[in-house]
């Protein structure tokens, strides 16, 4: 699978669970339900074996620190929120069904 191919697959796979779109995942928008959908798929690309800088060129951003401190941000946000913490599981298990360790 391809950079772009797992891009698409965990981008689309979270708009579809937290129930935003992708192009607001990738404008943006600073709204809860986007800046988690945004967290938690920089989270599984890093997983999954994205640099920062592959995630900076295909979200179309420029800053490194972005895109840090949005996946440093993922365990607080698992550890205080209930919504992040179900929606972060159930775009995990359609991950691990379609995709290797």
């Amino acid at each position: 699978m391809t950079k772009r191919e797992l891009f698409n697959l965990i981008l689309n796979t979270t708009a579809d669970v937290c129930e935003v779109a992708v192009s607001e995942i990738l404008d943006g928008k600073r709204t809860m339900d986007v800046v988690d959908a945004r967290c938690i798929a920089m989270h599984y690309l890093r997983k999954y074996g994205l640099t920062t800088r592959d995630i900076l060129r295909l979200f179309g951003r420029n800053n490194l620190n972005s895109v840090n401190s949005i996946v440093s941000a993922f365990e607080v946000k698992h550890s205080q929120s209930f919504c992040f913490r179900s929606n972060e599981k159930e775009i995990r298990k359609i991950l691990e069904s379609k995709l290797p360790e």
